[in-house]
């Protein structure tokens, strides 16, 4: 059984549709491909997605690299190791792993 980031990409996009009172659309990627962070972004807008990742793309400088990521409209959960030692979560059963929700909004 592969895990998402072994078969998804963060330039993989996955349309979520919710449907109650009012429909809303969200846009999530799944990030881990490098084994460097592992996380599931859904954005609010296909345009955030678009905007940062235009910035992503042209920054010169960590900085802007910063900007560009704090300007994103998202909700995030990022998979850290319980114990920050072990890095490898792919070697981790899943009792080992803490999730962290988080929401970015400019």
């Amino acid at each position: 059984r592969s895990s998402p980031w072994e078969v998804l990409c963060d330039h993989h996009v996955i349309s979520i549709k919710i449907d109650l009172d009012e429909s809303e659309q969200l846009y999530g990627c799944v990030v881990g491909k490098q084994n460097q962070e592992y996380a599931v972004i859904l954005y609010r807008s296909l345009e955030s997605i678009m905007q940062f990742r235009t910035a992503a793309a042209v920054a010169a400088s960590d900085e802007a690299v910063e900007v560009a990521f704090l300007s994103q409209d998202c909700w995030f959960i990022n998979f850290e190791a319980q114990d920050l030692n072990n890095e490898d979560l792919t070697q981790l059963d899943w009792t080992e792993i803490q999730p962290i929700f988080g929401s970015i909004h400019p």
